[in-house]
């Protein structure tokens, strides 16, 4: 895990740290965890 440090474009950030992740997965959903929503229609 790292961190990171934001570079001072405001003063709101300008003692802002980011805590970086990189074992979290930024891919697609996996496809066999899915389930379909069916859409409700009114009568």
């Amino acid at each position: 895990m790292a961190i990171v440090k934001c570079k001072p474009t405001s003063p709101g950030r300008r003692h802002v740290v980011k805590v970086v992740n990189p074992e979290l997965h930024k891919g697609k959903p996996y496809a066999p965890l899915l389930e379909k929503l069916e859409q409700k229609r009114w009568s």
